[in-house]
């Protein structure tokens, strides 16, 4: 149950850095 809350909490901060990374990804298309 453990390594299952872990992996879940490890989601959601891949989800989060994945979230940050497609808002990088458009500010840059953005600027060129």
């Amino acid at each position: 149950a453990v390594k299952r809350l872990e992996r879940q909490g490890i989601i959601e901060i891949v989800k989060k850095d994945l979230q940050n990374l497609v808002k990088l990804r458009n500010d840059l298309e953005e600027e060129n």
